[in-house]
């Protein structure tokens, strides 16, 4: 960004839910033109959602003001995130965060979790045949921003990582 400590560096990130987060949809694979069946935002499901919609991420030109989420954009739009129905996903940095400093221990290097500021994000997919992956729990995508440098990694949301069909009754 023009007004970044390093305005060179890349402003976007990518990477890919089910590869990153580890699921594994057994035999059946992913649903059939779409893993990607939902997303959950602070808690609560984000009806507005479809498979690769851009999902905008603002904040009020305050420091520390909440962060939102949002499919038309919004005020104030810092980053944008796309979210693919592979599981593929985008999150681009368009404006500077306005985050408290850094502590003093590391002055030069501010991390701000801006998933944890959203209050959580959660991606829902399920396998071929309707089951749920990570059992139900969805796929934690984890967005940070580096001192102005977008980073982004996916894990299980919980210990599941697989679906086990053997207990179910059409396994």
């Amino acid at each position: 960004l023009p007004d970044g400590t390093d305005p060179g560096t890349p402003l976007s990130t990518t990477g890919n839910l089910f590869t990153d987060g580890g699921v594994n949809f057994g035999a059946d694979g992913p649903a059939a033109g779409s893993g990607v069946t939902g997303l959950r935002i602070d808690g609560s499901e984000f009806t507005s959602f479809t498979a690769g919609d851009t999902i905008f991420l603002s904040q009020e030109a305050t420091v520390d003001a909440a962060i939102t989420a949002s499919t038309p954009p919004g005020a104030n739009a810092r980053a944008t995130l796309v979210i693919n129905a592979d599981g593929s996903y985008t999150f681009t940095l368009t404006d500077n965060f306005l985050l408290p400093n850094p502590d003093s221990t590391n002055p030069n290097a501010q991390t701000d979790l801006i998933s944890t500021l959203l209050g959580g994000i959660k991606v829902f997919a399920e396998d071929g045949d309707g089951d749920q992956a990570n059992d139900g729990n969805g796929i934690a995508l984890n967005l940070s921003v580096v001192d102005d440098v977008p980073t982004a990694n996916a894990t299980p949301a919980s210990t599941a990582d697989a679906l086990d069909e053997a207990n179910l009754s059409d396994g």
